[in-house]
């Protein structure tokens, strides 16, 4: 889902998965046993399940070009770890039963864009 708000100048964009969450997802291709908030940080900074330099860097991308780019905002909950960040830092949550998602939420607002955003100069 997305709608843009010119009256309040921002645009929100929402993406849901309701497949593994990105801990099972990991903890399952890697063998590890992390939990919803400590799997979304380690997406975030970097850490993928797929093979090659190419691949498996769009949440960490999404994440830059939001947050350096847009000056917006970003809020990811996926199983049992929710994780609101913005340009001043990010926060980060564990969730409890019956709370816990069954999947991956990715929901962003930004600012409507005035400038060019160079995407290539954000991810780098």
């Amino acid at each position: 889902m997305a709608q843009r708000y010119d009256d309040k100048g921002f645009v929100e964009v929402c993406v849901f998965d309701d497949g593994l969450t990105i801990a099972g997802n990991i903890n399952s291709a890697l063998g590890t046993s992390l939990g919803g908030l400590e799997a979304i940080q380690k997406a975030v900074d970097g850490l993928s399940t797929k093979s090659g330099k190419e691949r498996g860097t769009g949440l960490q991308n999404i994440v830059k070009l939001v947050l350096n780019g847009m000056e917006g905002e970003i809020l990811i909950v996926s199983g049992d770890g929710m994780l609101y960040s913005n340009i001043s830092g990010a926060q980060g949550y564990n969730l409890k039963d019956p709370n816990t998602l069954k999947g991956t939420l990715v929901a962003l607002r930004f600012p409507i864009q005035q400038r060019e955003v160079n995407l290539y100069e954000i991810i780098k």
